[in-house]
């Protein structure tokens, strides 16, 4: 019994901080970006890939690594919940170029709830 109790209060954490990192509201830095501006950018900041950051307000953070310490266990859940976060920004990133592109053509975007449609 206490071995599934213990699986149930893991998965459950492990699903509140995948949650946490897809909304945003815990950075997880997985790899260097590929844009040399946002690479530079990083370094200047402090950034470091495989790493969580607690934000603290006014641009500082608390760098804690996924790879040792206290975040060890539950990397994984993070490490979703950080490619995910990434994922649905660089899709964001993708289709406002797309918009872009859309308008320059002369298209008229009509956005809705579901699908944006071009006419």
């Amino acid at each position: 019994m206490q071995r599934r109790i213990e699986a149930v209060v893991g998965s459950t954490v492990g699903a509140a901080l995948l949650g946490l990192a897809w909304a945003g509201a815990i950075a997880i830095r997985l790899r260097w970006p590929k844009d040399k501006e946002e690479r530079d950018l990083w370094e200047r900041e402090g950034h470091r890939p495989y790493t969580a950051e607690f934000m603290l307000g006014g641009g500082k953070f608390i760098p804690v690594s996924l790879n040792t310490g206290p975040l060890q266990f539950v990397a994984p859940y993070l490490a979703a919940g950080g490619a995910l976060h990434d994922l649905t920004i660089q899709r964001a990133k993708a289709q406002a170029k797309l918009d872009e592109d859309a308008l320059k053509r002369g298209f008229r975007l009509v956005k809705s709830d579901r699908w944006v449609s071009v006419t």
